[in-house]
């Protein structure tokens, strides 16, 4: 797994001695396997007995992740503002008990701070089980649609001398001892008390056990419909809202692979084309709806129970953004554990999920969107993988799963060759 941080149990009862009556017992604490944020699970006994299942999660600091770990990223007291504004709507989220972080952060009715903000930092903190709402974010007037120009400012769809470096500018970023030190020393700087805790819900999880568990044969079908529904929830809210998420239009989003193809070592001819489809469509995408889009809204990220679903996970991906990443997302066939007549992550058809998601109240279903969605999204999944490896090679990451996903990337690339061929 990857390298980690020292144990938090300082952090965990200074945020527990606000947020719990008396001074409180911490059980269990361990640190659990997440590629993204360090996370640690615990339970708490206080004063009357009670035990609280919870966890902790915050920015790994020496090896940050390479898209949490970015500065336009969502820190991880964003991540808890943003739980707390989905737990009101009741939308299934784990329910944000404590955070630390610049009032900015931790705040609905405040914009998100930039990294290294000199303003005070304060606890914010929430008792389980408490009906305390979340503060009621401030609007202000904006567009509900991303333009798919180049209108975000310098990126791929500029001039192409700029948009396509030469081989010897792309070595120039790709990763590097010095690279990797310089990074996990500038997230050091920015995230060394940003982290939240929330409780620990129970649910399976795994991939495999949802795909192939026979315990889940009458659960799937109605699990679909749930995500499909579930997702039409949270792609209702809106930048006015959201004003503290990260706001990522197609441009920047292939900006962001541009960034990860370059880490990952050698040009890949497969990846370089898709990425030259996506560059080459973007003007006809036209202007798509900006909604909250999960950004990670797959199986593995959602905990689920004999009833179905209990809770969507790992918000930390959370942006404004196109909500078609998400339904592209879903289906993906690398996600279906080898269930590929199952579209949605192996879990029911296609169909199902995106009727339950229109009637619900979704955006409208646009198929060319999609399509393009699909491409960019497996376009991003290639670059974590080729992260995930070269965290591998460098010592950084010595799980089994991050070796296993560079072997993946060539199905990735079978997938994505089909859908270049297939124009909607």
């Amino acid at each position: 797994m990857p390298e980690i941080s020292a144990a938090p149990g300082e952090l965990v009862l200074e945020l527990l001695r606000r947020a719990l009556p008396g001074p409180p017992t911490i059980l269990d604490l361990r640190c659990a396997d997440d590629t993204s944020r360090e996370t640690w699970t615990f339970d708490t006994l206080d004063t009357t007995g009670n035990r609280h299942p919870l966890a902790l999660r915050r920015n790994r600091a020496r090896t940050p992740d390479m898209l949490v770990g970015r500065a336009d990223a969502l820190t991880a007291t964003g991540e808890y503002a943003l739980l707390r504004y989905l737990h009101a709507r009741g939308i299934p989220v784990p329910r944000p008990v404590a955070a630390s972080g610049s009032p900015a952060e931790a705040e609905l009715d405040c914009d998100q701070r930039a990294p290294g903000s000199d303003s005070d930092r304060r606890t914010t903190a929430i008792k389980p089980g408490s009906d305390n709402e979340p503060s009621t974010a401030t609007t202000r007037p904006g567009s509900d649609s991303i333009p798919s120009t180049a209108a975000d400012g310098p990126g791929i769809d500029g001039d192409p001398a700029q948009a396509a470096p030469s081989g010897e500018q792309r070595g120039t970023a790709r990763h590097t001892d010095s690279s990797r030190e310089a990074a996990a020393s500038s997230a050091c700087d920015r995230n060394i008390d940003d982290y939240y805790i929330a409780e620990r819900v129970e649910g399976e999880a795994r991939p495999a056990a949802l795909v192939h568990d026979p315990r889940f044969d009458t659960v799937r079908p109605h699990l679909v419909r749930q995500l499909g529904a579930t997702l039409a929830r949270i792609h209702s809210g809106t930048a006015a809202d959201l004003r503290f998420l990260p706001h990522r239009s197609p441009t920047a989003q292939l900006d962001l692979v541009r960034d990860l193809l370059d880490i990952g070592g050698a040009p890949r001819p497969a990846l370089e084309a898709g990425l030259r489809w996506c560059r080459d469509r973007l003007p006809q995408l036209g202007a798509r709806p900006i909604r909250l889009v999960h950004g990670d809204f797959r199986i593995g990220n959602f905990a689920v129970g004999p009833d179905g679903l209990r809770a969507v996970l790992h918000w930390d991906h959370a942006h404004l953004g196109d909500p078609a990443l998400d339904l592209a997302n879903a289906c993906l066939r690398i996600r279906r554990g080898g269930a590929d007549d199952r579209e949605c992550g192996g879990l029911g058809t296609r169909h199902d999920f995106l009727s339950a998601y229109q009637a619900a109240g979704g955006p409208p279903i646009d198929e060319p969107a999609i399509h393009f969605a699909e491409v960019l999204t497996s376009l991003r999944t290639a670059g974590v993988f080729l992260s995930r490896t070269i965290d591998f090679r460098f010592g950084t990451d010595h799980s089994l799963d991050a070796a296993a996903d560079g072997r993946r990337i060539a199905e990735i690339e079978y997938d994505l060759l089909a859908l270049l061929d297939r124009e909607p």
